[in-house]
Order: C-alpha cells, then sequence, then structure tokens
C-alpha cells in the first residue's frame, strides 16, 4: 500500500514579470521536493494552473497587463483553484487598503521584496507538508474504495449503520453553526465494529450512502465541507480498526 499511495514533488508557481526576481525566487526555494514552475505574467500563469495542481504560489503584486490582484481574483474564481493559497509579494511597503483588498481575495500572507529567505522558505514549507498531507489522504481514500469496490457487498446495510449515520449526520449542523471539530466522533464505533468483523467494504458502502444523504439538500459549499470532513472520519476510524487488530485490543 505504501508504494501505490507515494506522493510525488509538489508543484510551487512562482509569478513575477521580472526574470531576475523569478530567478532569485528559484534559488531561494530550490529543493528537491519541490518542482518550481516560472511564470512571467498572469496569463502564462493561468495557462500553467489550467493544467496542474499547485500547493502554492507566489504572486508579483506589480506587473503590467494583469496584475497580482486580477490574477488572484481570477484564481480564486475557479472551483479547482478556489482554495490554493497565495502569498503576495510586492516591492514597496503598501497601504492597509492594498494589503486588505490582497486577504480579501484570498491571499495567505504579504511579503515585502526582497523576501528573508529562511522567512519564505518556511511559509511554502507549511503549504507544502499540507498539499502532501492532502494528496496522501485523497489517493489512500481512492485506494479504499479500490479495495471496496473488489470486496462481497451486502443487499442490505447492517444495524450498526444507523448509529453511524446519525453521528455523521449530527455534525453538518455543527459546521453550518460555524463550529470548529476536532474530535473524532466514531471512535465509540471501533469495539462494535471489530466485534462483529464487519469488513472495509461493508464500511465503505455505509459511508458513501451516509454522505450522499448527508449532503443532498446542502449547499456546494457545505457539502464539500462535510464530505471532506466525513472522509477525515473515515480515514480515522479505518486507521483505529487497524491498529486495534493489530494490536489485539
Amino acid at each position: 500500500m505504501t508504494e501505490n499511495l507515494a506522493v510525488d514533488q509538489v508543484n510551487i508557481l512562482l509569478v513575477d514579470d521580472d526574470t531576475r526576481n523569478l530567478t532569485a525566487l528559484a534559488a531561494v526555494l530550490e529543493d528537491p521536493d519541490y518542482n518550481l514552475v516560472l511564470a512571467e505574467s498572469g496569463e502564462e500563469a493561468l495557462n500553467y494552473l489550467l493544467k496542474s495542481t499547485f500547493a502554492v504560489i507566489i504572486l508579483d503584486v506589480m506587473m503590467p497587463g494583469m496584475d497580482g490582484f486580477e490574477l488572484a481574483r481570477l484564481i480564486k474564481s475557479r472551483k479547482k483553484t478556489e482554495n490554493t493559497p497565495i502569498i503576495f509579494l510586492t516591492a514597496f511597503h503598501t497601504d492597509e487598503q492594498d494589503i486588505f483588498q490582497g486577504y480579501d481575495l484570498g491571499a495567505f500572507d504579504y511579503l515585502i521584496k526582497p523576501a528573508h529567505p529562511q522567512i519564505l522558505r518556511a511559509k511554502v514549507s507549511v503549504f507544502a507538508n499540507l498539499h502532501r498531507k492532502r494528496l496522501a489522504e485523497k489517493r489512500q481514500y481512492q485506494h479504499l474504495l479500490r479495495l471496496a469496490s473488489g470486496g462481497d457487498q451486502e443487499s442490505s446495510l447492517p444495524e450498526w449503520s444507523d448509529e453511524y449515520r446519525k453521528i455523521l449526520q449530527s455534525y453538518i449542523a455543527k459546521l453550518r453553526a460555524g463550529k470548529t471539530i476536532v474530535e473524532s466522533p466514531l471512535e465509540p464505533l471501533v469495539p462494535k465494529l471489530l466485534k462483529q468483523r464487519v469488513k472495509t467494504a461493508e464500511i465503505l458502502a455505509t459511508h458513501m450512502e451516509v454522505v450522499k444523504a448527508a449532503t443532498q439538500a446542502a449547499s456546494q459549499t457545505e457539502a464539500q465541507v462535510f464530505t471532506d470532513y466525513a472522509k477525515t472520519c473515515l480515514l480515522e476510524l479505518l486507521g483505529r480498526l487497524v491498529d486495534q487488530s493489530d494490536t489485539g485490543g
């Protein structure tokens, strides 16, 4: 499984109309774990964004033609790229209005050129690690679904599925209320699932039905939040089942 779930280099997009600045940025961020993609205009950056997924975008504010703010607005308007982190770079101290505009457009940070190399590397490293984690979770989730598709499928859902359903559905109300959820709500199910020797395919079948039912009437944003949260809960549950099985607990 480890081989199947390996995560490759993460893509990092550097956007600046000055080739010298791009070269300097690339030198600071050079790392075997990064694939640095350089764009000298907003239009060129958009072309790369149509083809690839990026862990973070380092974006110059002042560029001829399409400036950094316009590019950021377009990035955040596309579903595929709306959650891509952006770090704005500017060659001068901007006023508060410009800074607020940057944050309103989804910027995660605002740095003055020349950015301190250690600070820039540290910030990029955080986003790269988060991106790797999301990719690993996505691949693991897809791997589990492939396993489930080849497993034995039950004609009807088991009795424990009602509890599974109620636990997850109760959380969509909390998410709508803007509450931050950090605990693992499916933990109480672990002993029951182990005792009944429930198969992974059975758990996945229940999970997919619950998520579908819970998000049917939700908005697109709420549905995505709930789906992502439910996925994390599922992976935690399966991890606990594997741990308990290995230890005989």
